[in-house]
Order: structure tokens, then sequence, then C-alpha cells
């Protein structure tokens, strides 16, 4: 309670304190006319004298600040085309794919199946997008057992069995 009364005399303290103890006046960063009249005219004969023959750079100056300044142009041949990989059977395309399917389980939801891939489930029918060798194939999700599952690219399916991810 002590600390209440004693606090509108304080804040009338400060109040009336506060004007003795404010900062100076800011003086303007700008000077006036007559003061920076000479450092115009200074500049102005600055300027002017750039503009003498003897000041400008030669018409054939090399800039410092580009590498390929200098140096004569040579027409590049055209680069070979890359030759296109043979394209491989279905089959065999399958068989490489199928390496990197690694599903983590199943899943029975609502009487249907799930395949695992991590947080990702996938039912029959769906399709499953690989990158392999930079390039995106989708392989269609056939079929789903407790140990294994099916999978289709074109027009070849193959059967693999789910493993488990082992902790080391």
């Amino acid at each position: 309670m002590r600390l209440s009364l004693y606090s509108p005399v304080v804040g009338l303290a400060a109040m009336l304190l506060a004007p003795a103890y404010a900062a100076p006046p800011q003086r303007a960063d700008i000077l006036p006319p007559k003061a920076r009249e000479a450092v115009v005219e200074r500049a102005k004969t600055l300027v002017e004298r750039d503009n003498d023959a003897a000041a400008r750079l030669p018409e054939r100056a090399i800039n410092p600040f580009d590498p390929t300044a200098g140096q004569p142009v040579v027409d590049q041949p055209a680069a070979p085309q890359p030759i296109a990989p043979a394209r491989l059977s279905d089959d065999a395309q399958l068989r490489k794919l199928a390496v990197s399917v690694l599903p983590t389980g199943t899943i029975s939801l609502g009487g249907e199946a799930y395949l695992l891939f991590g947080q990702k489930k996938l039912k029959v029918g769906e399709s499953l997008p690989i990158v392999f060798e930079g390039t995106t194939y989708n392989v269609l999700l056939t079929d789903i057992q407790s140990t294994s599952f099916s999978i289709r690219y074109g027009e070849a399916e193959i059967v693999r069995p789910i493993k488990p991810a082992t902790r080391p």
C-alpha cells in the first residue's frame, strides 16, 4: 500500500524534471545554401575537368572486369548429341526398377490391403513413381499379399517379397 501512495508523487516529479534532461535539439545535416555554395562551385569545376579529351578513355580500351575482353572470338563446334541408351524390354526394365521398390510392410484397413512405404500407403491399382537413372517410371501395384506384392510395368509383371527393414 505504501508504494501506491508514492507513485503519484514520483510520476509528477518525473514529468517536471523531464524537460531539464531532454536531449539538445538536432542540427540539420545539410548546410544552408550560402554555406555550401563553395562546395558546389568546387564540384562543378571537377566535373568540367573530367570532360577534357585527356580525361577520356581511348576508343579501344579493354574493360578489366570483362573476362572475355581482348580475346579473339572463336566459333565453337557444336557438341555431339548424346546417344540415347538402348530401350530395354518391359521385363528387363521392371527387373531393374523392382530392386528400388522397398516397402516397409502391409496393412489391412476396411478389408482392403495397403502396401506401406514409411508414411505413404498404396492400394492395388495405384501407381508408384520410381526415379531410376534420372527418369521417372510409373509402376502399377497389381496385388498385395501378407508377405509379397506384385508390380507391373508395361506388359511385364513381377512378384517381390516384402522384407521388413532391418535395424543394425
